[in-house]
């Protein structure tokens, strides 16, 4: 976030949810209702998850990498992929699987 910016913790969860809640499933079905779903808060100019969204701000090293994940994210929902997403991330996603 930018200097200054404040966001409530509970909006940014609500912000996110969507957005992670393949992980936390054995397996998740992506599909173009699933990511329809998804984005509709998250660009709906009236909901707080918009307002929310817009406060964020990516550093730009991180840009390509949000890039790569939102592209496959839309290949897997073309797809109609069935995926174990929470398994992947826990076998190459160092720290995914430990507690806090």
């Amino acid at each position: 976030m930018r200097p200054g910016v404040r966001i409530d913790a509970d909006d940014l969860l609500s912000y996110l949810r969507p957005f992670i809640e393949p992980l936390s499933h054995e397996t998740h079905h992506f599909s173009r209702e699933w990511l329809q779903q998804v984005s509709a808060g998250a660009m709906d100019m009236r909901s707080r998850e918009f307002v929310t969204g817009a406060r964020l701000n990516l550093p730009p090293e991180y840009v390509l990498v949000h890039r790569v994940f939102l592209g496959s994210t839309a290949v897997l929902c073309q797809l109609g992929a069935r995926v174990s997403a929470r398994s992947i991330m826990e076998r190459y996603l160092p720290g995914f699987a430990d507690p806090a």
